[in-house]
């Protein structure tokens, strides 16, 4: 064991190293970030730290000593993942798309409430995802044509959901409570019955309790809170996002953090303001997911699991909680413009407006969608501080 130890003390000595020089030349190559490989560097000292700690045991070398470093060699390997696999390489490649959509993101984040974001890394290289180990300055995934189109641009807001979600334990506290406060008032509900279908019933109580564990709550809470900032655009995505996947949207699958797609449909719709009820774009996504869930039926599982009234509980405890945590967000409540101007793109306008008005042309004028989003690109890029009208290919 002894000899293990002392084989990924000098393993580590090298990774760190060569970390640490990579981040002493990215500090140099790329200012704009300058406070993002500050932290870096701040966390990569606290590794070498540990693996200075790490070394002293293997030297002493006392079998007390011994059984607890692997608790050590778990926080340096956990942190060499995060900042190795994903920051640095974030860094290191910056292309045009990336730097584009740093841009888009960062007044983005500030206008929906994460007034704690100082940096975001980008990488357009694979699907949507936040590493929010660091909260002030996350690292954000998405596919490579986000650098080229809006579609599904959405999908970010939930992304800073995680990030708000992370920052705020408490958002977790309370959205368990709301989950527990449920089942508890549900066995209560019920009246007299024979012991072997209460025995039964508590059984299948304590599974529902087991199964919204605090990684669902986290995906529940980020629909609710991707809606809640950006309104349609993101009910809108989110039965895209159920229609095309080839998937029963009421099964309860425990191999999935994500709950089941319906019940991520269904907290959206709640979550919406009510001006934007009957919109256009509302009612035409609405009437298409309508007919997709009749042609399929809720089963009793998810009846259980994802009872409507227990989603109720959720998306109110989650709306208080956004509101309680993030004063500067604001609720996506402007109309949508009237059909006549919908084409027009103004430069005031933000990312959600032209999401939203994006989603709108799509359903309902697609033969003039790719020429008005080349325009979006060109104004949003525009208005922040990178001409976009000839730098990125446009089908």
């Amino acid at each position: 064991m002894l000899d293990y130890l002392n084989a990924k003390a000098t393993d580590y000595a090298i990774i760190l190293s060569w970390a640490s020089q990579e981040l002493r030349g990215l500090q140099l190559k790329r200012p704009e970030h300058s406070q993002l490989v500050a932290r870096l560097q701040g966390k990569l000292n606290e590794v070498q730290s540990l693996l200075t700690l790490l070394q002293i045991i293997l030297r002493i070398g006392h079998p007390r000593l011994i059984a607890g470093a692997f608790r050590t060699i778990h926080i340096i390997e956990f942190w060499t993942i995060i900042i190795t696999y994903h920051y640095i390489p974030a860094l290191q490649r910056q292309s045009k798309g990336d730097i584009s959509l740093r841009r888009l993101l960062l007044p983005t984040a500030a206008r929906c409430g994460l007034s704690w974001i100082e940096d975001i890394a980008v990488r357009l290289d694979g699907p949507q995802a936040i590493i929010s180990v660091l909260t002030q300055t996350p690292v954000i995934f998405a596919p490579p044509q986000h650098s080229a189109s809006l579609l599904d641009m959405a999908g970010l807001y939930h992304e800073l959901g995680h990030n708000v979600f992370r920052r705020f334990p408490e958002i977790a506290d309370s959205l368990a409570a709301a989950v527990s406060g449920y089942f508890a008032d549900f066995r209560q509900k019920v009246g007299p019955m024979a012991p072997g279908k209460r025995a039964e019933r508590n059984r299948a109580i304590e599974d529902a309790l087991r199964y919204w564990q605090v990684q669902r709550l986290d995906e529940v809470f980020c629909d609710i809170y991707a809606t809640f900032v950006s309104g349609p655009v993101y009910y809108f995505s989110c039965v895209d996002m159920t229609l095309r996947r080839d998937r029963d949207p009421f099964r309860v699958d425990i191999g999935d953090v994500h709950p089941p797609l319906a019940a991520r449909v269904y907290v959206c719709h709640r979550a919406l303001a009510p001006v934007h009820q009957n919109e256009h774009v509302m009612v035409i996504t609405r009437n298409t997911w309508n007919t997709h869930a009749s042609a399929l039926g809720r089963n009793a599982e998810f009846e259980f699991i994802c009872a409507d009234a227990l989603l109720d509980r959720i998306e109110e405890t989650a709306i208080r909680s956004i509101e309680k945590y993030l004063p500067g967000a604001r609720r996506y409540e402007k109309p949508l413009p009237p059909m006549s101007d919908t084409e027009q793109v103004a430069r005031s306008e933000s990312l959600e407006d032209v999401l939203n008005i994006g989603a709108r042309i799509l359903l309902t004028n697609p033969d003039r969608y790719a020429d008005w989003e080349k325009e979006a690109l060109e104004v949003l890029m525009d208005e922040n501080g990178e001409p976009a009208c000839s730098t990125w290919p446009h089908s």
